[in-house]
């Protein structure tokens, strides 16, 4: 580009007659105006032939693949500036559908380069290359151009032409006769596949002891129609090896000798790498003198066949006696020996683990180089052992040199980054010791800064210069800084829409043209776009993958995204313990006119067994709500949400609610991390049943709700189907009044925090923590008594959401006695009431089994319960319903502080249910299906039961089998 502008410039110059000191101005591309400025003011007119080479070349480094024209026309300057073609998207079209993938993956390379008959030249090149490797030497394709503006569309269209076959294998080295070798005469010519046929033949060879065969691709002959070929093979096969491991020590374990054996395969070690993995493995076993002499070759009579024997002598097992330090004086002996053993030197037997004795000393190196001492040296440790009883000393010697200690910081070549800020990125003061580590840290974290505001060609170099001083190594932090280029964002080029319009993905990106560029803002604008649901996948990158190479200042932006199916069905089986069988259907739109509005209809049915209220009969459980999602309500960052719906259900009487919700949310940050919702909420609730059913169960009758609420969320999941690393808190507060409109007063919090850690690549641990609680509850119709939380808002810990495996539910129960016809009192208990504060903790142990799989075991704890100023009022109703001698009461109501947690666990977990279990998840685009089971482990016991077996309630059937015991939790979940 810069030879082309030169050429170009002396052209201009030598063909124009012009008169300088003449004004100019830009065509073409428009040029941003805070890019545009600097240059007008630097060139204001252009006076010379410098000027105009100057302003041209500065315009060049704006642009470096643009085309850039001077042209004078007698009173001023015009620089046409155009963008050279750009090849944005290459496809193929082909007979087989993997020819036209493998021709796209292997063209793919060519995207974002500059469109010229070179390129092409080179596409087709790659592209009959490919198709003669994949077994059509004899085809052609014909590439076919689609230009909009500067951004040209490719199209490859292949003519596949007769395929080549292979007539002949030809073996380039001999074969044992009793190989079996796959059939390779009829196959396709394509040589990834008849390397993967060489490749089984050579695995067959080696197993059958041909340990050193190799065989390789040579090459294929074609005949002159290129319709036929002849496979080439070359290698060799050598001999058969077998290692024999002979040891005369009485103290070695014969499965040692069976485990070299099976784990020292001549096919994964060859016979000069033998010796050493026998002392490994020895070592690991606690022999740490043990002596290997060998290998002793010796051949068959035949010579097919070669023997390879290793003479072992063992010693006694190695057992740690004491730990000797020479040359420490920084660490104490306990100290040194701690940060060893964080990685399980020693085992159960105390035996000696080489490997973690290794990694424990390199603990004990960045142990001494995070406070200074960056010259420290760990000698190999020495291991001194009774050749009778085993016992060891080990040995280690320290050389721990001089500690570095911030003397000064020098600061060179920064102008947009303050030293100041540097040097709080640095985090070190005069004094201070300096931490190796921290120093490349702190390079990158200086890089970040500069490439956040837009300087991505920034380089920072930090060195330290350190001067002996008696005994102390006083250091200067010197920081060079590169600033190099701030360059910008040009235009954005959006590609893969079909349905969504490009004002939805434009108002989701946080950058904009003439912006400095940023790869955080690239980054936050992918995952926005993801967020919104409505994208499978999202590559954002520079249109020009040379426009970095060349340290463009302007870099124009392709997104390219695929849209996911707005139209979704899902239908979910379930299973509660005190629902039974449920069913969940959902049908969503979450595309609709391309806007990213969302609608959804979703239907709840349920069992709802344990129908006290309408005894044989059936009322099934129902809920049915519909709702509609308006994102960036008139153009501003907030979502309205509405939603309606409608519940039925039937424990202890029929209850019967209709629920309108009006929702607001704007997301606080631009990773769509944290999001704020303010919300009004109504509520009509009809409750239906007899007399002594109304009052003994504390219902206040009809009610109507109205409620605001704000409700506050943070989620840093990295996969809300099945996360892995990060958490999910939130945090609601609802408060329903009378100046509402409603006739039921009451403020309830409610706090949810789930964490996620994985271990390795298929281990999850998950924790769960949810608090809820009703406070300063009352109607402003009741009498006393009858004023308390209405039933639809009570909260109950037991279930499938909640704590599994207990065959009831869990919480305060109301206890009381009937008469029959014959004027017999007897109890009836156990209609559970639910309660005012609930608290549920779970624990999770999750482990991927495949990609759509995983095995979780489960441990959930926690109760709900009714607060004391709750149950006074309760309990002036109660006391005036009872038709027997025996009062009405209130049972299991184990009242406990969230705080006991901490401060008082043996109360706690005194007033909790527990369960655990196992339950196996198939993860689906829809959430996770679950099918497991729970069994009880705790239950708290009440002083009435304590004292009279007759009052308890048997949550968990303890009486019972294992089986029997617990209960099945099946459903389909996306929380956590």
């Amino acid at each position: 580009m810069r030879y082309y502008f030169k050429i170009l410039f002396f052209f201009t110059i030598m063909t124009c007659n012009y008169a300088f000191s003449a004004a100019w101005k830009t065509s073409g591309i428009t040029i941003p105006k805070n890019i545009l400025k600097p240059l007008i003011e630097k060139f204001p007119d252009i006076k010379s032939d410098e000027d105009l080479a100057e302003l041209l070349n500065q315009i060049v480094q704006l642009y470096p693949s643009a085309k850039v024209s001077p042209v004078f026309n007698g009173v001023m300057w015009n620089i046409n500036v155009e963008k050279n073609l750009v090849i944005v998207a290459i496809t193929a079209q082909a007979i087989s559908k993997s020819l036209e993938v493998n021709i796209e993956k292997v063209s793919a390379k060519f995207r974002g380069t500059i469109f010229n008959p070179e390129s092409l030249e080179k596409i087709e090149k790659v592209a009959l290359e490919s198709l003669k490797k994949s077994g059509y030497p004899n085809a052609l394709i014909l590439i076919t151009t689609a230009i909009n503006k500067h951004r040209v569309s490719l199209t490859i269209k292949i003519k596949a032409g007769p395929k080549c076959t292979i007539s002949r294998v030809n073996f380039q080295l001999t074969l044992p006769n009793n190989i079996t070798t796959p059939k390779i005469k009829g196959e396709i010519c394509s040589i990834s596949k008849l390397t993967s046929i060489i490749e089984k033949i050579e695995k067959n060879l080696k197993s059958m002891g041909y340990a050193f065969a190799r065989l390789n691709f040579d090459s294929i002959t074609y005949s002159k129609d290129k319709t036929k070929g002849i496979l080439n093979i070359n290698g060799k096969v050598g001999k058969i090896i077998n290692y024999q491991f002979i040891s005369e020590d009485r103290d070695l374990n014969k499965s040692i000798l069976w485990e070299l054996k099976d784990k020292l395969n001549p096919v994964d070690y060859l016979p000069f790498s033998v010796r050493s993995e026998i002392i490994k493995m020895l070592r690991s076993d606690g022999y740490h003198s043990s002596v290997v002499n060998g290998p002793v070759v010796s051949s068959h009579q035949d010579k097919t066949v070669e023997t390879y024997s290793f003479k072992i002598s063992t010693g006694p097992i190695t057992k740690l006696s004491e730990v000797s330090l020479v040359g420490v004086n920084i660490f104490s002996k306990s100290k040194v020996i701690s940060i060893i053993q964080r990685k399980n030197v020693l085992n159960s037997t105390n035996k000696i683990d080489m490997k973690n004795l290794e990694e424990g000393l390199n603990n004990l190196k960045s142990a001494y180089q995070k406070i200074g001492y960056w010259d420290v040296r760990i000698r190999e440790p020495r291991l001194v052992t009774d050749s009778v009883t085993g016992n060891t000393l080990i040995v280690l010697h320290v050389e721990e040199g001089l500690q570095r200690k911030l003397q000064n910081i020098q600061i060179r070549g920064n102008k947009f980054i303050s030293d100041e800020k540097i040097k709080n990125l640095l985090n070190l003061k005069v004094g201070m010791p300096i931490n190796k580590r921290s120093l490349a840290t702190t390079e990158r974290s200086i890089y970040k800064a500069y490439t956040d505001g837009g300087f991505i060609y920034s380089k920072i170099k930090i060195k330290i210069k350190s001067k002996r001083v008696r005994n102390a190594l006083p250091s200067t932090i010197s920081i060079e800084v590169s600033e190099g280029k701030q360059a910008s964002f040009g235009q954005v080029f959006l590609f893969g829409l079909s349905k969504t319009r490009e004002k939805v993905v434009l108002r989701e990106l946080t950058f904009k043209q003439g912006e400095k560029y940023s790869p955080k803002k690239i980054e936050e604008s992918k995952q926005k776009l993801i967020g919104t649901g409505i994208f499978k996948s999202v590559l954002i990158e520079p249109m020009d993958k040379f426009a970095i190479e060349e340290q463009g200042r302007v870099i124009d932006i392709s997104v390219t995204m695929k849209e996911n199916d707005a139209r979704i069905i899902t239908f979910g089986p379930g299973y509660d313990v005190f629902k039974g069988y449920n069913y969940v259907i959902e049908a969503s739109h979450k595309n609709i006119s391309g806007m990213a509005r969302k609608f959804s209809v979703r239907t709840f049915l349920s069992e709802d067994k344990q129908q006290e209220a309408v005894r044989n009969s059936t009322l099934l459980g129902t809920i049915l709500g519909l709702g509609f999602t308006e994102p960036y309500i008139l153009n501003l960052p907030f979502d309205g949400n509405f939603t309606i719906s409608y519940k039925a259900k039937a424990t202890n009487f029929w209850n019967f609610s209709t629920i309108s919700q009006q929702r607001f949310s704007h997301k606080l940050n631009s990773a769509n991390i944290g999001s704020i919702s303010l919300y009004s909420r109504q509520k009509l609730n009809k409750e239906i049943g007899s007399e002594e059913q109304i009052a003994l169960f504390l219902t206040p009758g009809n009610t109507t709700q109205t409620s605001i609420g704000i409700k506050y969320e943070v989620d840093s999941r990295n996969d809300i189907s099945w996360p892995t690393t990060g958490y999910f808190l939130g945090f609601e507060i609802e408060n329903a009044n009378y100046k509402l409109g409603g006739d039921v007063k009451f403020t309830k919090t409610d706090f949810l925090s789930n964490a996620f850690y994985g271990i390795g690549k298929s281990i999850v641990l998950a924790f769960s923590l949810n608090y809820t609680k009703y406070f300063n509850i009352n109607r402003n119709d009741s009498e006393a008594g009858y004023n308390t939380l209405p039933t639809s808002e009570a909260l109950f810990a037991g279930g499938s959401g909640m704590i599994r495996g207990f065959q009831k539910q869990l919480g305060p129960y109301i206890r009381y006695f009937i008469k029959d016809d014959f004027n017999r009192e007897s109890i009836k208990q156990e209609q559970f009431v639910g309660g005012t504060t609930r608290v549920v903790n779970k624990l999770e142990i999750r482990y991927l089994m495949s990609r759509n799989s995983a095995l979780t075991y489960f441990y959930d704890i926690g109760n709900s319960f009714i607060d004391q100023t709750e149950i006074t009022k309760m309990n002036i109703r109660l006391s005036s319903q009872s038709k027997t001698r025996e009062k009405v009461t209130i049972e299991d109501n184990f009242i406990f502080p969230l705080e006991s947690i901490v401060t008082n666990s043996s109360k706690f977990l005194n007033s909790v249910y527990s369960s655990t279990g196992i339950s196996i998840n198939f993860i689906t685009p829809f959430g996770r299906f679950r099918f497991g089971y729970g069994i009880p482990v705790t239950q708290p016991t009440s002083s009435i039961c304590q004292a009279n077996s007759e009052y308890c309630s048997d949550r968990g059937s303890d009486n019972a089998g294992f089986f029997k015991r617990g209960k099945i939790d099946l459903g389909i979940d996306r929380d956590f």
